[in-house]
């Protein structure tokens, strides 16, 4: 019996993704036939940290803003793959918290997407507190919040800056 439910679930699965492939443009799908509906659009190398494993305490040489993606070229780039059948965005950085207009993006993202089933960040969660609220009337779906300890103390020898209080703050309002 054992066999059989496994052999059953195996078959339900073949046939889900068999009806996902369908209508998928044949550049989401790999070598082993696994189609990707999830994107990862990095906004920025900035960081509001210098976490130890990440940055040198000196930081480190930027991008020049002029030479990063504007939210314009943001918006074109995720269209198009929605297009091809991406359905998942989630915005990275760096921080994305730092781009000035990351709350226009999620929002330009859900207007012009129907298809797109969520939109997501991931944060170290040190602006949620000033822009849970915007983004959330974005339309934001999704929030991964990077935490690399519970112990404020070992917080700061980490990131090297001041700020679990904050980042709890803005779990507690997530």
């Amino acid at each position: 019996m054992v066999c059989n439910k496994s052999k059953s679930q195996r078959d339900q699965k073949q046939r889900a993704n068999e009806q996902q492939l369908s209508g998928a443009s044949s550049s989401l799908i790999d070598t082993f036939g696994r189609f990707h509906s999830y994107l990862r659009i990095s906004l920025t190398e900035r960081c509001n940290l210098r976490c130890k494993y990440c940055m040198p305490a000196e930081g480190v040489q930027l991008t020049q803003k002029d030479q990063l993606l504007t939210s314009a070229e943001v918006i074109r780039l995720a269209n198009l793959f929605v297009t091809e059948g991406v359905r998942k965005i989630r915005l990275t950085g760096g921080e994305p918290t730092v781009r000035k207009d990351l709350t226009e993006i999620v929002g330009q993202l859900k207007a012009t997407n129907p298809l797109l089933e969520s939109v997501g960040i991931t944060t170290n969660g040190l602006m949620l507190t000033r822009q849970l609220v915007g983004l959330q009337r974005a339309g934001l779906d999704a929030i991964n919040i990077s935490l690399d300890t519970l112990k404020a103390a070992r917080y700061e020898q980490i990131t090297r800056r001041k700020g679990w209080e904050r980042v709890m703050a803005g779990i507690d309002l997530a």
